[in-house]
């Protein structure tokens, strides 16, 4: 597309508001399926991760082409915006007259949804007048669908479902969409979190969460990544293989992400190289990378774990549950790729982001043997190396590594050693952002100066054959996205951590006569 202003008469990617008409792209899977529920007379929630298309799609399920028919009322209310349970029904109410508005249904209905704004804060008038306009609309064959935008906020708004009069309101809800021969009342929510949790009152049990299936919103599949691509390049922004590969390696399967760089491209016009854009814009992303960190760690970083298990690793004590509890969540799915099926999440951009939070201090207690273990292992490094060099001890393990380079032999990442000196990572020493494979080195080349009093009469292979024992229980690129690590696996790593700990803790000399 040309940078020409004239020539831009608006985005063709949506990406601070619902996404509609022409914009909204592909869905035709989740479309089919939520209108079979739909036309069933069946509520559901919309369950993803945040800004992953949700409102857009239920906004989707209501347009007109969907509903030839006249007899069907559909309206949209966003929980975020209202006050209370009241408010909530006056708002409705009120929805629904500008929908009947429109059409030849007589006075009456109209009496009956003025009743429920008149009620104020009378929970039984409110009750009751909601029931009464519901069920004149189904006695006139009139159909009514209520999107319930942002649903997470109910807690708030209704109150928590422990709170006694709490329970009264979701239950209430639940009489109306399980109540489809009186009431004809269908629900669409919307939510990041589940319904169950959602609902879940004092004895444990869901107060919604049967009454309503969740359909979980997944980032785009193969066939919506190239009508994003065909889209774009109708609009005037065609990339190569190599563009959309990079595009796609930090936008993902995103629709908001891969909008937000798409607009990014087409602003900074043809004289601008569009890999150049694509790299300088990666940044931008960061932002909504940390809201997903923080709705991750939740519920004491349960799915953030179970993240990092998935794509990081160690697998040590994942189950296929927490893998389908992350699929039902929104965060990951599932993608075939060369006839072979794996789990992907936003972007390998976010997985880069994840990894780096990792290993920048998340503490998080996956495998609490190897976490020690490489804490010690760090200290022990320290302590030993500052013995000899002092506080150059970091100066001889850079030095060392461009030694090692020169011979054509890996030391200590140089890319890690660059970052450390350029205070581009969170970092108060170069041990904490080097690899664990990298530590065994460090051991073995100070063996017989720095170390002589730790892993004492061990020969070379022995400590080598540990650390990669413990390496592989906890090397990304040893985890695939098919399989666990079997007990052998896990027993083999606990044992290699017992014994690292054991030489470089030994036990005190039993004191003397």
């Amino acid at each position: 597309m040309t940078g020409n202003d004239s020539e831009i008469m608006f985005s063709p990617f949506e990406t601070g508001a619902e996404v509609t008409g022409e914009k909204f792209i592909g869905r035709e899977e989740l479309i089919k399926k939520c209108l079979y529920k739909l036309k069933g007379g069946k509520s559901f929630a919309l369950r993803g991760v945040p800004r992953i298309g949700k409102t857009s799609l239920a906004w989707k399920l209501l347009e007109n082409e969907y509903w030839p028919e006249q007899n069907v009322i559909r309206i949209s209310i966003g929980m975020g915006t209202c006050k209370d349970f009241y408010d909530f029904w006056q708002r409705t109410a009120n929805e629904i007259k500008k929908e009947l508005s429109h059409t030849d249904i007589n006075d009456d209905i109209f009496s009956l949804l003025n009743a429920i704004i008149e009620a104020g804060d009378n929970y039984k008038n409110c009750r009751n007048a909601v029931m009464e306009s519901l069920e004149y609309c189904n006695k006139k064959g009139i159909r009514t669908i209520l999107c319930i935008d942002e649903f997470d906020s109910a807690d708030r708004v209704f109150g928590r479902s422990t709170d006694a009069a709490a329970v009264c309101y979701y239950i209430f809800l639940r009489e109306l969409i399980t109540g489809r021969q009186k009431y004809n009342f269908i629900c669409i929510f919307t939510s990041r979190n589940s319904m169950v949790n959602l609902t879940k009152n004092l004895e444990g049990s869901s107060i919604l969460g049967k009454a309503v299936e969740t359909i979980p919103v997944h980032g785009f599949n193969n066939q919506e990544m190239e009508s994003f691509r065909s889209y774009a390049a109708k609009h005037g922004l065609i990339l190569s293989d190599i563009e959309w590969d990079l595009l796609v390696d930090q936008a993902g399967r995103s629709p908001l992400m891969l909008s937000m760089t798409a607009n990014e491209l087409l602003e900074s016009g043809d004289d601008k190289d569009k890999t150049q854009t694509i790299k300088e814009y990666e940044a931008a992303h960061y932002e909504y990378f940390e809201s997903l960190m923080e709705f991750l760690r939740e519920d004491n970083n349960k799915d953030l774990k179970r993240m990092i298990q998935l794509f990081i690793g160690p697998k040590y004590n994942l189950s296929q549950n927490d893998i389908n509890t992350l699929i039902h969540s929104g965060y990951i799915w599932q993608v075939k790729i060369n006839n072979l099926y794996k789990y992907e999440t936003l972007s390998r951009r976010f997985l880069q982001y994840l990894r780096e939070e990792t290993r920048n201090g998340l503490n998080l207690e996956i495998w609490p043997l190897i976490t020690e273990t490489e804490k010690i292992v760090r200290n022990v490094i320290e302590e030993k190396m500052r013995g000899i060099f002092d506080d150059k001890w970091e100066e001889e393990l850079i030095n060392k590594a461009k030694l090692k380079e020169k011979e054509g032999k890996r030391f200590i990442n140089p890319d890690n050693i660059k970052k450390y000196l350029n205070n581009t990572v969170k970092a108060d020493r170069l041990i904490d952002i080097i690899g664990f494979g990298e530590y065994k080195n460090i051991i073995i080349e100070y063996k017989n100066t720095a170390f002589t009093d730790v892993f004492a009469g061990w020969p070379e292979g022995a400590i080598i054959n540990c650390f990669f024992k413990i390496l592989d229980a906890r090397n990304p690129i040893f985890h695939s996205n098919d399989h666990l690590m079997s007990d052998i696996q896990i027993n083999e790593a606990d044992l290699a951590c017992k014994k690292v700990l054991a030489a470089l803790r030994p036990a005190p000399l039993a004191p003397g006569p």
